[in-house]
């Protein structure tokens, strides 16, 4: 840059203006110190520092945008006087309030008009000596330091400034609503005046961005009517909030002053009424494009995969050191939860994916302009096509309603405080026949089972396959069955009359035949892949609850195997296990035996 434009376009210059236009110059004085932030998509250069009136945050870029954003915080000032007024009475007294206006040259010695600049100021809260000046940073700049490993910030300091952040965003978020939420609704439907504000406009908008980028629309699959099905689930007015939102809580717009614990929203031009969860998806989009820069291709891919899934409510693992894009994911996705509880409910978990889609949408439409670089959106566009792929896949279905999976606890006394927000009486557990929390936290983590949400509350899911094995002999067709179980001494054990040969538990996250494959190979000790055949459900055998209190729901899948003659055991199989032997013992024919016999 010429010298002489970087000394017009350095912070003290902008300071200057903005005093030179004052109605109370004399008032705001000289500019003591300050501290350059980074900035965001729109250009603008941000800088927090001390003049006269005290601590300040100062703007600056093309005019349009910092007249919106002039205009969006007076608008705030008026929705929450009590939180924003005095604030504002503090710039007007100070002869703060105005916009600056700076017309600056294109290009030095060129006859070319200028171009238009606004500079903008509001208060800053936090403390402003010169000491904390290294301090003092956006919320992008902060997390930098989290690669390869966490040098500047702890999970403790961190946690911190995500709870000031979710308060910020949720200011008296429980208190009751008695306005008709139609105001809200555009946030995901639709706006006549502005064709690419809602879900259907955005996706439309994101189809122009990949023909014109080179990608294929069809990797969003059946997008839009996936969208309209599930906006015909009444979604729109469960989880009920208007609220002036701030608009774009993203990393470039957040200023942390880690000298003081404090954090302060800053551009206010994306400020409009609507709901709390369009701010949450704004701020967990950079979380799955800011916190991964240091991943490429695949590697990439996946850490925003299990980023989704750390935010959208599937299974949750405990933290674990240097796993720094995950740390941030679970720490804002608990504290985003406590100031929004209504998150524990299925079908707000449900409309809150629907705005974490349009969030991304939205980012593929910001590849629109030609000259955007992956610094300035954060990720590519297939990347961001691969995480609203992933956000759709949190969401499951059962009976035609959305059903949604609940993050698993790090510990146990985190999961009792779950299950007692939903009533589960743990009184009975642990006696008898019946299991304890540390038994049900151990099944999560290992993926044996999951917690889900769906019409009915919260409930405990088991995946159960069933398999009949089958051999063709020139004697006739021959069925497997479990004869007996029995101690390591011999003695009886337990006799089970199965439904089929055997059974085996299908991990959450595991294809249904590939487990099938895995119990032939445990149980039987048949490590040669068997032909399969997925054979009508039936009803599932339910024995006596592990968990009284909390309710179970079942994914079943049916199949027949195939066993090659060349292969088969006349003798049966034994399965050896520490507690205990299963002799599986061969019948026919087996017509008589199994239900599923002639479905292959």
């Amino acid at each position: 840059m010429n010298s002489a434009v970087a000394a017009l376009t350095s912070v003290e210059s902008w300071f200057n203006e903005f005093v030179r236009q004052s109605a109370n110059s004399e008032k705001l004085g000289s500019l003591q110190w300050f501290a350059e932030l980074q900035g965001g998509l729109s250009g603008a250069g941000v800088a927090v520092g001390l003049c006269a009136i005290g601590p300040f945050v100062l703007k600056w870029g093309p005019l349009e945008s910092i007249l919106e954003e002039a205009t969006a915080r007076r608008e705030l000032a008026d929705q929450d006087a009590r939180k924003q007024g005095p604030a504002l009475d503090t710039l007007r007294q100070s002869g703060a309030s105005h916009v600056a206006i700076r017309f600056l040259p294109k290009r030095p010695r060129k006859k070319e008009p200028p171009e238009a600049f606004g500079i903008v100021m509001s208060t800053y809260e936090g403390t402003m000596a010169p000491e904390n000046k290294e301090y003092i940073s956006d919320f992008r700049e902060l997390l930098q330091d989290l690669y390869p490993d966490q040098t500047r910030i702890t999970d403790e300091q961190l946690r911190i400034y995500l709870t000031k952040l979710a308060d910020t965003l949720t200011p008296d978020v429980n208190r009751p609503k008695t306005k008709q939420q139609t105001s809200t609704l555009p946030d995901i439907a639709q706006v006549p005046s502005k064709p690419d504000s809602g879900l259907v406009g955005r996706l439309a908008a994101a189809t122009g961005v990949l023909q014109q980028r080179g990608h294929d629309p069809a990797s969003l699959g059946n997008l839009a009517a996936w969208i309209n099905e599930r906006l015909g689930y009444d979604v729109p007015r469960v989880a009920r909030d208007e609220r002036f939102v701030h608009g774009d809580p993203r990393f470039a717009n957040l200023v942390v002053d880690r000298g003081d614990n404090k954090v302060a929203l800053i551009d206010f031009g994306e400020g409009h009424l609507g709901h709390v969860f369009s701010d949450f998806a704004r701020f967990e989009g950079d979380i799955l494009t800011r916190t991964t820069a240091a991943k490429t291709g695949s590697d990439r891919i996946a850490e925003i995969q299990a980023g989704v899934r750390q935010l959208q409510a599937s299974q949750r693992p405990p933290l674990q050191p240097g796993r720094s894009p995950l740390t941030v994911a679970a720490l804002w996705r608990e504290e985003r939860d406590r100031s929004f509880p209504a998150l524990h409910e299925a079908k707000p978990l449900n409309l809150y994916s629907l705005f974490m889609i349009k969030e991304l949408l939205g980012r593929i439409r910001w590849w629109s302009k030609p000259e955007r670089t992956l610094d300035e959106v954060g990720a590519t566009v297939p990347e961001l096509v691969a995480a609203i792929n992933f956000v759709r896949e949190t969401v499951e279905e059962r009976d035609g309603r959305p059903v949604q999976r609940l993050w698993v606890t790090a510990n146990e006394s985190a999961l009792i405080a779950v299950l007692k927000s939903w009533g589960v009486n743990q009184t009975e557990w642990g006696g008898n026949a019946t299991k304890t929390a540390v038994k049900l936290l151990a099944e999560l983590q290992r993926g044996d089972c999951d917690l889900v949400v769906d019409a009915n509350g919260l409930a405990r899911r088991v995946r159960n396959i069933w398999i009949d094995v089958h051999v063709n002999l020139e004697s006739g067709r021959r069925h497997l069955v479990e004869r007996e179980q029995v101690n390591p001494d011999g003695s009886p054990f337990r006799t089970r009359n199965l439904p089929s040969s055997l059974g085996e538990k299908c991990k959450i996250d595991e294809d249904p035949a590939v487990a099938a494959q895995r119990g032939l190979a445990e149980e039987l000790g048949i490590e040669k892949p068997l032909s399969l055949v997925q054979a009508e459900s039936r009803e599932n055998p339910v024995g006596e609850p592990s968990y009284p209190g909390l309710r179970t729901v079942y994914d079943t899948y049916w199949f027949i195997a195939e066993i090659d003659p060349k292969d088969y055991k006349p003798e049966g199989y034994v399965e050896e296990q520490p507690d205990k032997r299963t002799y599986f013992e061969w019948e026919g024919p087996s017509a008589s035996n199994s239900a599923l016999d002639g479905l292959a």
